[in-house]
């Protein structure tokens, strides 16, 4: 399990590396031309380098029959420590299940598992967009240009803050399997609220009178650095992790299929419709709003979002399903039970039992 968050999140990773790319063109070229078949290159070179030395997955081994590259496969990615033969072993169980019967997509969602991580990573994929953070990679130099800020030009700005999120976002491939999931989106999505809201309040100071932002030339600059730093290390790789953690092997190409969908969708609607929010009510109204979205999304990750850190695919099942709570219950009710009948044969006062029967009837 040491490796897997990690794993996940160089998905991010190469998307912003994506990202800082094309605002280095973009600023050097400004021939459209010359930017596509500049960005051309890159997926050619990554086709040719890296997925020639890939391993491949062990699901797709072990149904291809093929144990023993199986064994190898999961050994690359999880570290020579662990112990693979009992995940091997989990696995070829699901790939059984799975061969026995195809599933239709109303039967994936008649399990309460796949229903609850369904909810969960569409949240995340929902609060990720409503954060701004689209709108802002996408409208970057605008928003530079519009802060009227003169620490910075809008070309250097956009650049900068596109490797911070780069070396962030390789920091958090680093934290994200001892840190956690969940402390990590929890500290992100307070901090982007914090950040976004304060650039909100930038923008509405500056429509009311410019000379109310006068000195507060940096806010805007720092708010939106800062606002990249701890999207990067939360709620930029870490939905792409859970996506892989979630779901069971039979369910997860027709799932993520629905959800990549429906996230897509969630995306262009705020990509879409900033500029409409921003001529009707001004930048300020538009951002503060990302903020608001920020804050909400902090308790739907705090009440509803699972941690899936070192936990083995059966253990997250366990705990969407409800199967963990049950037990604990189970075993709750088991040492009351067992408290009572200690106390009550060696003769307790009638007040301890009574306190007893009152616990029970609760």
């Amino acid at each position: 399990m040491e490796r897997i968050g990690a794993l996940g999140s160089y998905i991010q990773l190469m998307v912003v590396s994506g990202i800082l790319y094309t605002y280095v063109i973009g600023s050097l070229y400004e021939d459209y031309t010359i930017i596509c078949l500049s960005c051309l290159v890159i997926p050619v070179l990554n086709l040719l380098v890296f997925l020639i030395v890939a391993p491949e997955t062990p699901v797709y081994l072990l149904s291809k029959k093929r144990r023993k590259d199986a064994e190898k496969s999961l050994l690359i990615l999880r570290g020579p420590n662990y112990d693979i033969h009992g995940e091997l072993d989990e696995l070829q169980k699901e790939l059984d299940i799975q061969a026995q019967k195809k599933k239709s997509l109303v039967e994936i969602y008649s399990n309460k598992a796949t229903v609850k991580a369904t909810i969960v990573i569409v949240g995340l994929l929902c609060f990720l967009s409503f954060s701004g953070i689209n709108v802002v990679i996408f409208y970057l130099k605008r928003i530079l240009i519009a802060t009227n800020s003169k620490i910075i030009s809008p070309n250097y700005g956009q650049n900068i803050v596109g490797f911070i999120q780069v070396i962030m976002t390789f920091f958090s491939s680093l934290l994200v399997d001892k840190a956690g999931r969940r402390p990590l989106l929890l500290i992100s999505d307070i901090c982007m609220a914090i950040c976004i809201g304060a650039l909100g309040y930038y923008f509405y100071l500056l429509k009311l009178d410019e000379k109310l932002v006068d000195g507060l030339g940096l806010l805007p600059v720092a708010s939106l650095a800062i606002y990249i730093i701890v999207f990067s290390v939360g709620f930029g790789p870490i939905p792409g992790v859970m996506m892989g953690e979630l779901f069971t092997p039979d369910v997860k190409g027709l799932a993520l299929g629905v959800i990549c969908i429906l996230g897509s969708l969630i995306e262009f609607v705020v990509v879409k419709t900033f500029d409409d929010v921003e001529r009707a009510f001004g930048t300020g109204v538009a951002f503060g709003t990302f903020a608001v979205y920020c804050i909400i999304g902090t308790f739907f990750v705090y009440f509803v979002v699972p941690e899936t850190k070192n936990k083995s695919l059966q253990q997250i099942q366990d705990e969407l399903s409800g199967v963990k709570k049950k037990k604990k219950a189970r075993r709750t009710g088991s040492a009351s039970r067992k408290s009572t009948k200690s106390n009550t044969s060696a003769g307790s006062r009638p007040s301890n039992v009574g306190s007893s029967l009152f616990y029970h009837l609760k």
